[in-house]
């Protein structure tokens, strides 16, 4: 996970699911970034003692739709997800820049917050 994180969740002002389904899919993400779930799956990982069914797939969907909002997931195919490299990945340094590179040009681009720019360094 990257430092970028914190500060997008913040600035996108995503919802407590949004943040739920967050951490479940990263933990979830295989090597190279796949997230290779479909949506009824998503609905029942989200199993909690408030909600022993899990989520409804109109309540995945409308999640999903936050995340792809705010930049921090996309669709590949159905039931295939990744997130933005930049933010959350799986794999070695190398495997991180070609999946940066290989991200769809229409994919809206994470919106890195003014105070979070530059290098490591800074």
């Amino acid at each position: 996970v990257s430092a970028l994180l914190g500060p997008i969740v913040v600035q996108e002002d995503l919802s407590k699911r949004a943040c739920h389904m967050l951490l479940v899919l990263a933990g979830k993400q295989e090597r190279k970034g796949a997230v290779r779930l479909n949506q009824q799956q998503m609905a029942e990982l989200m199993i909690s003692e408030r909600r022993p069914k899990g989520w409804s797939r109109v309540e995945v969907n409308q999640v999903l739709k936050e995340l792809r909002e705010a930049g921090l997931l996309f669709k590949v195919k159905r039931g295939h997800y990744a997130f933005d490299p930049q933010a959350i990945f799986h794999g070695t340094a190398t495997e991180q820049k070609t999946a940066i590179a290989d991200m769809p040009v229409d994919f809206p681009a994470v919106q890195v917050p003014e105070e979070r720019r530059g290098g490591p360094d800074e």
